[in-house]
């Protein structure tokens, strides 16, 4: 009677000549940075993690530390918000990379001020809206919030702001 062998020794045996080549390698070693960026910036920002713990990280990642910090430093732009004060996130890239908050909170002023402008227009079409549907008056107030148009238009304004900041960074 034959053998019964394991599924592992059966994939074991089926891959023994596969290797991975030096881009499969660099793409995995990427995404592993990556998503250790990720994780560090996650949890600074949820306060599970001290910015020492954060600076020790960086110092145990040896050869690999540009390019996690080119990748935290990434993670931390794209949890600016417009529509939060971002301290928090304006006090690490401070620490870490001497980065200061004027030219960040300029261009987040900026893109306030377009979205605010695009905000009266976008409810003037709600209301345009509601009284074609006989719903008028007043009191009438349009919710911007439910707005999928102006959904669309609030996350491409944090879009571009990641953008642009991410090139000035």
């Amino acid at each position: 009677m034959g053998k019964i062998r394991s599924t592992l020794d059966i994939v074991m045996d089926r891959t023994r000549n596969l290797a991975l080549t030096e881009e499969e390698k660099s793409a995995l070693k990427h995404k592993e940075l990556a998503d250790s960026a990720k994780a560090l910036a996650s949890k600074y920002l949820d306060n599970k993690m001290t910015l020492d713990n954060v600076k020790a990280k960086l110092k145990d990642a040896g050869e690999d530390r540009p390019e996690l910090l080119k990748l935290l430093k990434g993670e931390f732009i794209r949890e600016i918000r417009l529509e939060e004060e971002n301290t928090v996130v304006l006090d690490v890239l401070r620490l870490l990379w001497g980065i200061g908050p004027e030219q960040i909170l300029r261009r987040i002023d900026d893109q306030r001020g377009k979205l605010q402008g695009e905000a009266a227009g976008e409810i003037a079409a709600l209301r345009e809206e509601l009284e074609q549907k006989g719903i008028g008056g007043s009191s009438v107030v349009p919710n911007l919030a439910r707005s999928k148009s102006w959904q669309d238009k609030a996350m491409q304004a944090r879009h571009n702001l990641t953008l642009e900041l991410e090139s000035l960074l």
